[in-house]
């Protein structure tokens, strides 16, 4: 594991308590991936980055009778997807990097799953491929992602702070086009919505809370390098450009069949 993933997993383990009360937009995410599926109904199941079983809950209340493996690199985020998935006698789970896990695994799934996880891996071009090697014949890849506009507002904020640009590790997420050309070469058919979605925030510190209570930050500690006016001068941008602290989240949907 490399040392930003190293970091990652440190931030996500830390606000294992604290992240399912504010993870909304996770949630919608998952409500929305969940409306993709359940046009057949599955044997095997595999989910890259189970977190605290939010989406792993969902599997189980629409496919009772399917087995499914839930791959996590947390400890603790998986102690709470055991607790939260305790009463299901068909589901495994596995404290490991999920995307060494799809690299390696032999054995096949009929979906491979994922909510708001593969932005944080070092090659999403690599995992898909190794999603689809890992799929049965007539296997289905359905997932969802945040794009590289997520927090775009953030970002804006903070350069205007520190008058320079500075990035965020959303800079890195992937685009449209990226996922397009992966799954359009590998799959047979497909289909990718983007989605929108916004969230107002009390202030910047607020929005910098929730980073911390959801393990969103990348593995950066935002606050640290941020000093109280530093802090009053994002607030005064976002009431002056937007007139509250407003995020927007950009995330695709996708769904793709071998």
């Amino acid at each position: 594991m490399n040392q930003q993933k190293i970091k990652i997993n440190s931030a996500f383990s830390r606000s294992a308590e604290t992240y399912d009360v504010n993870a909304a937009i996770q949630n919608s995410l998952a409500e929305f991936l969940d409306a993709k599926l359940g046009y057949k109904t599955p044997t095997d199941i595999l989910e890259l980055g189970c977190g605290t079983g939010n989406f792993t809950a969902r599997l189980i209340k629409k496919f009772p009778g399917s087995h499914i493996t839930a791959v996590d690199f947390s400890e603790a985020m998986i102690r709470r997807s055991i607790e939260r998935t305790s009463n299901n006698t068909h589901i495994k789970h596995l404290c490991t990097d999920a995307e060494v896990y799809i690299s390696k695994t032999i054995e096949r799934f009929d979906l491979i799953t994922s909510n708001a996880t593969l932005q944080w891996f070092n090659t999403i071009e690599k995992a898909i491929q190794d999603a689809h090697n890992a799929l049965k014949e007539t296997g289905t890849l359905a997932f969802s992602v945040f794009g590289q506009e997520t927090m775009g507002e953030l970002q804006q904020a903070l350069s205007h702070a520190y008058g320079r640009s500075i990035d965020l590790p959303t800079r890195h997420f992937p685009s449209m086009d990226a996922i397009q050309n992966i799954v359009s070469r590998l799959f047979s058919s497909h289909d990718i919505q983007e989605k929108r979605l916004s969230k107002k925030y009390g202030s910047t510190m607020d929005i910098l809370h929730n980073m911390k209570r959801t393990g969103t930050s990348g593995g950066n500690r935002l606050p640290s390098m941020l000093t109280r006016g530093k802090i009053q001068l994002m607030d005064n941008w976002f009431k002056d450009t937007y007139g509250s602290c407003r995020i927007s989240y950009q995330a695709y949907i996708v769904t793709a069949e071998k």
